[in-house]
């Protein structure tokens, strides 16, 4: 093992982390330090922490002049410690953060690129970092590159050259102190000033844009929602079961758990029965109507028994679109208020990131994950439950979910080359802890088994968009598992 090797798994063992096989293998590869000039680690998906073992490494490479750590899942705090080092290095010449989401490092990297003029390439795209600093950064590396900053070089970027009314040349000096400034038309951007930013005049397209309608709500603090406790109105089984099976598939609370879908049903309120021409308002703009019997006439059209109206409300304050009025006698309907809503939904997500968080950490291929990865692995997860028999995963499909099994287990019935389902067998089991998807994501293949309830079966499960960004850190580690335990032989031989 050599010197940055050794250096690298030592790094991970103090960050609590499994050393990422991609960039262990690479070490291996190279006799000396001094001959690694670029490392290309994009779409390994090494996390903060991972990133933070390989920034470590860099003071040993003193001919580095190349680094892509693309769509690795990196935050915007690893970013800005990992500045100074690059700052420290001789050669580093370009570096490649595109597709991490880091809008904080926006600033910090500016400042990078306008004192390292070395650095003649950054690539941001993808970041959310602010456009304002995104324009500031390619200014100085264009800049850093021996371009002069005309109209004319500078309508590469169309966007800019549109939105800005440009002027003069940027025109860069000596300041005191060794720091540059620069002119953008007539404004002078000093460094270390209170507005490190381009002051510009807007072109007459942009005072014509419609702006956004602003919304607002009011913030519930933590005591509050922890003090909440909600209404329970008395209703009819019948009627409970039916308000049930409308909001099972609304949008605004579909994603609710059983259990959280029984708290809002009891909170509604009754209204009426109301009279045919009876005008219907919510003068708090805070009400959400559910018709029970009847009909009501909106701008939108006559909405009957089983449809909804006041959906906005529920999010932020807005009144009924246009007048609402009855349309036939009776008519009666439930509310549901805006602060139950938003109570119900925060405790709803606060408990299931606790519950989430608490379940992740026993399990064993999840252990080196730091806690910020397991809420961010926590809010990516959604409850499901199968009855017995039920599929998880069919044969030949393409793979869209991976689960982590909660309750009960399942099992694993594989077939022969043929595909055949007649020659279906159980080839095994998986219980609480395991998962079970997840190899056809890594591997990009369809569905090689049926995955099928044994009893009863909870589960959390995650569309395969957010594997790739929340799975990343421990997809080495999964893969390392495929080929060794005894339970993916099947799996083995079937991808052979």
């Amino acid at each position: 093992m050599n010197s940055i090797q050794t250096r690298y798994v030592q790094t991970c063992k103090e960050l609590g982390i499994h050393p990422n096989k991609h960039i262990r293998d690479k070490l291996f590869a190279v006799s000396s330090p001094t001959d690694i000039t670029s490392i290309d680690v994009s779409v390994t998906m090494i996390s903060s922490k991972g990133f933070t073992a390989l920034i470590s490494l860099l003071p040993l490479l003193p001919n580095l002049t190349s680094l892509n750590v693309s769509a690795n899942n990196v935050s915007a705090e690893a970013v800005s410690e990992a500045i100074p080092i690059w700052k420290a290095q001789p050669a580093l010449t370009s570096i490649n953060l595109a597709s991490n989401h880091i809008p904080m490092a926006g600033q910090p990297l500016y400042e990078f690129v306008k004192k390292c003029n070395r650095i003649t390439k950054l690539d941001i795209e993808n970041t959310a970092i602010r456009p304002m600093f995104a324009r500031l950064i390619d200014i100085w590396l264009r800049k850093n590159n021996g371009e002069s900053i005309t109209k004319e070089s500078i309508d590469a970027n169309k966007g800019l050259a549109q939105d800005l009314d440009v002027g003069q040349d940027v025109k860069d000096r000596e300041a005191p102190g060794g720091d540059e400034s620069f002119t953008f038309g007539d404004k002078e951007i000093e460094p270390n000033s209170d507005k490190d930013a381009l002051d510009v005049t807007l072109s007459p397209r942009l005072y014509q844009m419609k702006r956004t309608e602003a919304v607002s709500n009011e913030v519930i603090t933590a005591e509050a929602l922890d003090n909440f406790v909600p209404r329970v109105v008395p209703k009819s089984d019948e009627d409970k079961k039916w308000a049930y099976r409308v909001f099972e598939s609304h949008p605004l609370f579909a994603h609710l758990e059983d259990y959280e879908l029984g708290v809002v049903v009891d909170a509604l309120e009754g209204v009426g029965p109301k009279n045919e021409g009876e005008e219907l308002s919510s003068p708090g703009h805070d009400t959400y109507f559910l018709i029970r019997t009847g009909s009501v006439v909106t701008a939108q059209g006559t909405l009957k028994a089983g449809d909804g109206f006041g959906d906005r409300s529920l999010l932020h304050e807005a009144p009924l679109d246009g007048q609402c009025t009855i349309g036939s006698t009776p008519t009666i309907l439930y509310a549901l208020d805006r602060e139950h809503y938003q109570c119900i939904v925060q405790k709803s997500c606060k408990k299931k990131r606790e519950q989430y968080v608490n379940f992740l950490k026993g399990i064993s291929f999840l252990k080196n994950m730091g806690y910020h990865e397991l809420v961010q692995l926590a809010d990516a997860l959604k409850g499901c439950q199968f009855a017995d028999g039920e599929k998880l995963i069919s044969y030949g499909e393409e793979g869209t979910w991976f689960y982590i099994i909660r309750e009960g287990s399942v099992k694993v019935l594989g077939r022969d080359e043929t595909g055949d389902v007649a020659t279906a067998k159980e080839v095994c089991t998986f219980t609480v802890g395991a998962c079970v998807g997840e190899l056809e994501f890594i591997n990009s293949h369809k569905c090689v088994a049926d995955v099928i309830a044994q009893g009863f079966v909870r589960a959390a499960k995650m569309h395969k968009h957010h594997f790739e960004m929340c799975m990343g850190p421990v997809k080495d580690f999964l893969k390392e598992i495929a080929e060794k335990d005894e339970q993916y032989s099947y799996y083995r031989q079937k991808i052979k």
